[in-house]
């Protein structure tokens, strides 16, 4: 079997009145998670089906959103069916910004329940082409409001600012971008849009991969194959009905890798993470550390501004919401198996996370301490809570081959700037084997 594919909270302080005029300060841990934290769990394959193409041991569970609540004490709430895959980059949920609704993309289906063992894990999962719509009633309980076709494999969710449309980027020609307009969380038919991609890395080389929205303009960036990254200019009608979107600007040669973007708060910016991983084979065995490329926006003209070293086979990142803190999560080699040869290589046995400070002028961020290595296997989701003093990753799984269980665990953020420090708090949410995106509400 070759390797092949993609690969493979500080505490919040409550004062409470105390008898008298005097105070006692108690410490309320995860209140800024406090509300839903939504987490994609894929159910269909192990992580090390990456690397090695063993789909056993199956398990009964179907693919699902988990949802997290407590603010003291985060526990499972509920469990929703819906259909995801790993084998996106961590795109593939969005959430309305009213907090109302939820959007999940197919990406690819499982394995048909005969096959086993697959020599290419890309080839042998069916394209999928389903978004799944999840909403949340006025009494805070989450239901499926239904799913609607999407063109054939999407690999990317966004919506816009003012939440009244959603995009998809797909693997179809013709349709490389749909716009849904949103009417109660149902997408009406969507409009269409062919976005010729040039180049690119490995197989997914002519395809937008990841996207992301402006927080205050019409404008899309774009992953552009992996290795360059495109602004699109969304259009509408006199209605306020988009039309289409124009690619204006391609910023070309960024990376090794790319593959999640995200926009500062402000927009000024957009952080455009590198795995570090080239198109061969060996460049997921033998990888070095990734990268954050720094792009600079004004509205028409990007600009590179920086790129920073971030840790090894960083697939995902997360900004605070004030946008001072940046941090990475790092799988290390997590998704290579035991035995040989693979066992032989180092960086297989603990992922990691990073933390950043961000220079409020440049928008440049700055490693702040080392990396605090946990235990756990293709972590991809990330997430600060509202206070920026504490963040939820998620691992797919323990590193037991054999494992069916996977988990949110939580870190806590002491000291601030410069002096800010990640720690474990050694508290963790378990799950169903496969979780690894997850969003936290607004």
């Amino acid at each position: 079997m070759i390797l092949t594919g993609r690969p493979f909270a500080v505490l919040s302080l409550v004062t409470l009145a105390a008898c008298g005029t005097e105070a006692d300060t108690v410490e309320v841990p995860f209140a800024g998670f406090a509300g839903d934290l939504l987490v994609l769990a894929d159910t269909d394959m192990p992580a090390f089906a990456y690397a090695n193409g063993i789909l056993e041991p199956r398990i009964e569970e179907n693919d699902a959103v988990y949802v997290l609540r407590g603010g003291s004490e985060p526990r499972v709430d509920t469990r929703l069916t819906a259909s995801n895959t790993v084998t996106t980059w961590p795109n593939a949920m969005a959430v309305s910004p009213d907090g109302r609704f939820a959007f999940v993309i197919e990406g690819r289906k499982g394995a048909p329940p005969d096959v086993d063992t697959v020599d290419d894990l890309q080839e042998a999962l069916p394209p999928g082409d389903r978004l799944t719509i999840l909403s949340r009633g006025s009494g805070g309980s989450w239901a499926r409001l239904g799913e609607v076709e999407t063109a054939s494999r999407p690999t990317g969710v966004a919506l816009a600012p003012d939440g009244r449309h959603l995009v998809i980027s797909t693997a179809t020609p013709g349709a490389a971008l749909q716009f849904f307009e949103l009417e109660g969380g149902r997408p009406a038919s969507p409009v269409q849009v062919d976005v010729p991609v040039a180049g690119g890395v490995g197989p997914d080389a002519g395809t937008i991969t990841a996207l992301a929205w402006h927080p205050q303009e019409d404008v899309l960036a774009l992953n552009m194959g992996g290795d360059a990254v495109g602004f699109a200019r969304v259009q509408r009608g006199s209605d306020g009905a988009i039309t289409g979107a124009t690619i204006e600007v391609v910023v070309t040669d960024v990376g090794e890798l790319l593959s999640v973007l995200r926009w500062s708060p402000d927009g000024r910016v957009l952080y455009a993470l590198d795995t570090g991983w080239g198109p061969r084979t060996v460049d997921r065995v033998l990888n070095g550390p990734g990268s954050i490329h720094v792009i600079g926006w004004d509205g028409s003209a990007p600009r590179l501004i920086a790129s920073v070293a971030s840790g090894r086979s960083s697939e995902n990142f997360a900004l605070s919401q004030d946008g001072v803190l940046l941090a990475t999560l790092n799988m290390e080699r997590t998704y290579l198996p035991s035995g040989l040869p693979t066992g032989l290589i180092r960086g297989r046995n603990a992922s990691s996370v990073s933390l950043f400070y961000v220079d409020p002028s440049t928008g440049t961020p700055e490693q702040v301490g080392g990396s605090v290595a946990f235990r756990g296997v293709l972590p991809q989701g990330i997430a600060f809570d509202r206070t920026g003093r504490s963040l939820a990753v998620t691992v797919f799984q323990d590193h037991d081959a054999m494992s069916t269980t996977g988990w949110v665990e939580y870190f806590r953020v002491e000291g601030n700037g410069t002096g800010a420090r990640l720690r474990p708090t050694g508290h963790r949410v378990m799950t169903s084997r496969g979780a690894h995106d997850l969003v936290l509400l607004p």
